[in-house]
């Protein structure tokens, strides 16, 4: 087995940013390595993950250069932070929906295509069993 971690950062840590915090750190070969939040009350969150945070994500991506990021925030905000993201080369896990703008996220796709940046938008319950019941 590899050493190599992958090291992740998150951006959001509500609820649900919390939960995908959970699960970078019960996880194998993860490393969470950044937690970025506008909310200021959610640097208790990072000090007691033991890791640093940033109320810009942006200067997050650029200071911390995680190799993947987890996009969790209110969904107006999901493809303005995917496209700074893709800008510095960060593959990007989005939270659904990627965009109440199907043109706009249409556009997206194309520049993560161009970058050659993957980006995955979070459909986790999609393929459960215990909540697709044929």
């Amino acid at each position: 087995m590899s050493d190599k971690h992958v090291r992740l950062a998150v951006i959001g840590a509500g609820a649900m940013g919390q939960n995908h915090i959970r699960f970078i750190q019960e996880e194998e070969g993860s490393e969470l390595v950044a937690i970025a939040d506008a909310f200021e009350g959610a640097k208790k969150i990072a000090e007691v993950a033991n890791v640093p945070f940033y109320q810009d994500p942006a200067k997050m991506m650029d200071e911390i250069k995680p190799d993947g990021v987890l996009i969790v925030t209110p969904n107006n905000l999901h493809l303005p932070l995917a496209r700074e993201a893709i800008k510095r080369g960060i593959p990007a896990l989005v939270e659904k929906p990627i965009s109440d703008d199907l043109e706009d996220a249409q556009k997206f796709a194309q520049e993560a295509r161009d970058a050659k940046v993957p980006v995955l938008v979070g459909q986790h319950r999609r393929y459960n069993p215990f909540v697709n019941k044929a």
